[in-house]
């Protein structure tokens, strides 16, 4: 079972993935004027939006394989991924930005580039090489077995849109001061999202931790796992905050 649900995730990932991609060069422009791009910022975040757009499907993907492998109680394989794709970004982006002279858009192609090499290594591995191992069946999954995919998504979906929303909406008032109050924004917030992906390693520790024990009709001990993390994330908290407010005539 734990199979067929990597396999309907993996397909619920590459379909939406294809469709944000659609939607995303149709209505590139739009969502531009939206955010309140101006005249001198619309041509670079154009390129950009629509280079990165390319690799939607591969988000999704590394997404959905994240969670597969999580589910899994593997959590050192996606680390090693995710850290090789990334050395590759960071590799490929002086390279097109700098020396090819691309600008922003070279930005937008080294990261598309480097998400989709993530995206083909964790198929290779869930439908290749550790198919038999995980029990993945390699089988086109029913659309009414999708379904419940779709309901538990929908509260996640809510959570993030909110989150994602919010910050959506300080971009576009930024973008509405000027090019340089989004520029300072955009280095802000990229300093706000390392330390939110610093700490999200305690929320991964929690859903494979967590579902795991209750699975196992454990809840206590699911219960003494969830305590210990909040802790762990309130002293992480602390420290990476005391570290940032040190360090703020430096960060930026």
């Amino acid at each position: 079972e734990a199979g067929r649900a990597v396999v309907r995730a993996l397909t619920l990932a590459g379909l939406c993935g294809v469709a944000a991609l659609i939607a995303l060069q149709v209505l590139a422009r739009p969502i531009l004027l939206l955010m309140g791009a101006s005249d001198e910022l619309m041509a670079p975040a154009l390129a950009y939006l629509r280079i990165r757009a390319l690799a939607g499907p591969a988000v999704l993907l590394i997404t959905a394989s994240h969670g597969a492998f999580r589910g899994y109680q593997d959590t050192r394989t996606p680390m090693y991924v995710t850290i090789g794709f990334n050395v590759i970004n960071a590799s490929l982006d002086p390279l097109f930005i700098f020396v090819l002279g691309w600008g922003v858009a070279g930005a937008a192609a080294a990261t598309a580039i480097a998400q989709w090499i993530g995206a083909l290594v964790f198929l290779a591995l869930l439908l290749g090489v550790r198919r038999e191992e995980l029990g993945v069946e390699l089988m086109w999954p029913s659309l009414r077995s999708l379904v419940p995919f779709l309901k538990v998504g929908r509260d996640l979906l809510l959570r993030t849109g909110s989150l994602v929303g919010t910050m959506t909406l300080a971009t576009a008032v930024a973008a509405r001061v000027g090019v340089t109050a989004v520029a300072a924004h955009q280095v802000a917030h990229q300093l706000w999202l390392f330390l939110a992906l610093v700490v999200d390693a305690l929320a991964v520790a929690a859903q494979a931790l967590v579902s795991k024990h209750l699975g196992a009709d454990d809840p206590d001990t699911a219960r003494a796992v969830s305590d210990r993390l909040f802790q762990w994330g309130l002293l992480v908290g602390v420290v990476l905050g005391a570290g940032f407010f040190l360090l703020r005539p430096v960060l930026p």
